[in-house]
């Protein structure tokens, strides 16, 4: 199993080796390409668009203008279409190639801006992660209809909020379809796709019949039975689930921290703005509620297993058992008790 960290070093690194190189400031600013009269055309419907209130019919002009001519001045525009319909990983990815752009030619005002702008969003991010378990060599996943290159598989990726129909192929395997709905405002979201079956589909054999008879009544002496199991069940479940929560809050943690600290956008040099700082305090309060998780599933499971053991040796017999917290200076803990 890949770990969290070197999934979030893969995404970073991929994005930081474009982002930290900084154009040479002596050199003059060479001018973007002139738009043709199509462009324009575009652009002025666009505009004409969100000042109608059209947002959807906007941002689909401006993505249409970016097919023909791809400059960091519409890229910004496209941006902010894309965020207004709440679309943020698709705002933030033309932002970020802005700063590219912008960069790559010196205009240091306009890379400025898109760097902002990308900045401003980066915390804002929702992300899933794609594991693809058992995957043979010509599988594909498909997300929306866009394909999901495997280098982004078990890796944390920027998404737009929404629901996901998600489906995974291969040659002379049955195709398997799953969603996942991703929400806004940071949300991260992981889908498992297991192996896929194979499409050579066995036909059961046909069973020979045989009569039904019915066993005969007999009645059995009735068994008084100690609530002890189902009590000892239910904490150990508590325990089991709360300590599963208390790992997922960890992961989600260290996979935050980790992606805010090596943001060059966030952090640029180690050195924290006030976004990642905010990005990082949000990620440190999530580690708060996995030790408090890991808390609650420890006692569950101590419980739990006390009371199987109680119970195999014969020590608790059919009478009640209470479960009572017990709460004092710096401590608390569980205490049982029997009717």
């Amino acid at each position: 199993m890949k770990r969290p960290i070197a999934y979030c070093g893969a995404l970073i690194s991929l994005l930081g080796a474009n982002l930290l190189a900084a154009p040479n400031s002596s050199a003059e600013p060479a001018p973007e390409a002139a738009p043709t009269n199509e462009v324009n055309n575009l652009l002025a419907e666009a505009d004409k668009a969100l000042a109608e209130g059209q947002i959807d019919q906007a941002c689909r002009k401006f993505e249409d203008a970016l097919t023909l001519t791809r400059t960091a001045t519409i890229l910004v525009s496209a941006g902010k279409c894309q965020q207004l319909l709440g679309k943020t990983a698709s705002a933030w990815r033309h932002f970020t190639s802005a700063t590219i752009l912008a960069g790559g030619l010196g205009d240091t005002t306009l890379e400025d801006r898109a760097r902002e702008l990308a900045s401003k969003l980066a915390p804002r991010l929702s992300k899933l992660r794609i594991d693809v378990l058992a995957p043979f060599p010509e599988q594909r996943v498909e997300c929306n209809g866009v394909v999901i290159p495997r280098a982004e598989w078990g890796v944390l990726t920027p998404v737009d909020p929404g629901d996901l129909r998600c489906v995974a192929s291969a040659p002379e395997r049955l195709r398997l379809e799953l969603q996942v709905a991703v929400g806004a405002e940071a949300d991260i979201r992981v889908l498992v796709i297991p192996q896929l079956k194979d499409a050579a589909v066995q036909p059961t054999p046909p069973q020979e019949e045989k009569p039904i008879t019915s066993p005969p009544i007999t009645e059995q002496p009735k068994e008084v039975k100690s609530p002890v199991g189902v009590i000892a069940f239910v904490t150990t479940a508590v325990g089991v689930v709360g300590i599963g929560t208390g790992i997922a809050f960890g992961v989600m943690t260290l996979i935050e921290v980790g992606d805010a600290e090596e943001n060059p956008l966030l952090c640029p040099n180690k050195l924290c703005s006030k976004a990642g700082r905010i990005a990082i305090d949000e990620a440190e309060a999530k580690g708060i509620a996995s030790t408090v998780a890991f808390t609650v599933g420890g006692l569950g499971l101590a419980t739990g297993a006390t009371l199987f053991l109680l119970r195999e040796f014969g020590i608790i017999g059919p009478q009640r058992p209470a479960v009572l917290p017990v709460v004092g200076q710096g401590s608390f803990g569980l205490e049982l008790a029997f009717d």
